[in-house]
């Protein structure tokens, strides 16, 4: 855990990063609950390493980001299948387990539409 649950705007700081799920408190930090600020929160406290989709592997994270204005999704690398030598992720949205990176790029490539889309990974 990163910042205080009891200082009301350390929730929303980019150095923050914890969930309390007290029934007092029951909140998290932005970081747990948003795609850019997981983002800002992994890269400026130095957690995460810039990698390429191709070479993510388990406990890795895969993002994506549609219009350049931030982070839309975040994803967890949660298998490596060696048959079609790609990652495979996992997410909440749908309750999507275990799917082919092709397969998400192609989702993330029909959600973007004409728009441009990029995609990020971190070695965790």
């Amino acid at each position: 855990m990163a910042g205080t649950t009891n200082i009301p705007e350390n929730k929303a700081s980019n150095s923050a990063w914890w969930y309390d799920s007290s029934p007092i408190i029951d909140q998290a930090a932005y970081s747990w609950t948003a795609a850019q600020n997981w983002k800002l929160f992994a890269t400026t406290s130095g957690r995460v390493a810039s990698i390429s989709t191709a070479n993510a592997r388990t406990g890795d994270i895969v993002q994506y980001d549609i219009g350049g204005n931030g982070m839309n999704h975040t994803t967890i690398v949660t298998f490596y299948d060696t048959v079609s030598r790609q990652p495979l992720l996992t997410y909440h949205s749908t309750d999507t387990h275990n799917i082919p990176l092709n397969t998400f790029v192609a989702r993330v490539a029909m959600e973007a539409g004409t728009a441009t889309y990029r995609l990020f990974a971190w070695r965790t």
